[in-house]
């Protein structure tokens, strides 16, 4: 290899690498939602996992549904976190799709 194809497929991680920095900072400001238990909890996270905002249904707040409650949580909490992943491997998989590594 010559230093001008060298420098040539330098340039090109480069731009990679900055379409890549680039792709991932649109996902961590990107929101996703998910709302559990037919409407009951409603959940908003950005692509970089902080959570927006959580809306509950006010009957939900009651003692005796506190175990359905932190079921719906966990469940919203971990699907979205899901969704997030997938969206990111999907985005970022362009980019490293045959890559040796």
């Amino acid at each position: 290899m010559n230093p001008q194809q060298l420098q040539k497929m330098m340039k090109q991680a480069q731009k990679l690498q900055a379409e890549m920095g680039e792709e991932q900072t649109k996902l961590e400001k990107k929101e996703f939602s998910y709302t559990a238990g037919g409407g009951a909890i409603d959940l908003v996270m950005l692509g970089s996992k902080k959570i927006v905002s959580i809306k509950i249904k006010e009957e939900l707040l009651d003692v005796e549904e506190k175990d359905m409650l932190e079921d719906l949580l966990v469940s919203a909490f971990n699907t979205l976190s899901s969704q997030i992943d997938e969206q990111l491997e999907s985005k970022m998989g362009k980019y490293t799709k045959g890559l040796p590594f």
